[in-house]
């Protein structure tokens, strides 16, 4: 048996099929570029989303946080619980520690339910039930200063119990 040698006069080059093969090798580079600049951007996040976030920060007027509620605020983007018991202001993240759901407030139970996967909280934080264990809701520092709630993230040795994703988020805000 003989070997045909390809050569470029058996090959048919029409017009139709170099522009499919372009088309296809301008979408494969696009649809490259796409993918590995958004992992590019996933694994190393430009500086403006990775600037820390931290201090104190005026949440809520003290007015609008009567007591036995827990209203809800933003710290950096982070949503955060404002509630008031005995007179003192207490604040908690509202993220969920399991996944990432935000808690609600049920002020007949007292008590903060995860609507994602039936976690329950009690008004100081502690995790009572659920996947949730054994992460309580993230306690943020809380003061009253001129009529005004002000909230703080807490000492970074306070998030090293918790996962690294929620650490982050609370870190580099949410």
């Amino acid at each position: 048996m003989e070997k045909e040698e390809l050569s470029l006069e058996k090959v048919k080059y029409t017009r139709r099929r170099f522009f499919i093969l372009g088309a296809t090798a301008v979408a494969g580079v696009a649809l490259a570029g796409i993918v590995g600049g958004g992992l590019i951007a996933f694994f190393f996040p430009p500086k403006r989303f990775r600037k820390k976030i931290g201090g104190w920060q005026k949440v809520k007027p003290a007015s609008e946080c009567p007591e036995g509620m827990a209203v809800t605020s933003s710290y950096f983007g982070i949503p955060v619980f404002i509630l008031r018991e005995g007179g003192k202001v207490k604040a908690f993240s509202a993220v969920c520690p399991h996944l990432g759901c935000i808690v609600k407030w049920d002020p007949e139970r007292k008590v903060f339910p995860c609507p994602c996967h039936d976690s329950f909280f009690t008004s100081q934080g502690l995790v009572q039930k659920g996947p949730a264990r054994p992460y309580n809701l993230l306690p943020f520092e809380a003061k009253e200063e001129e009529g005004m709630v002000l909230v703080s993230l807490p000492a970074p040795e306070k998030l090293k119990p918790y996962p690294s994703w929620f650490r982050f988020a609370m870190q580099y805000g949410g």
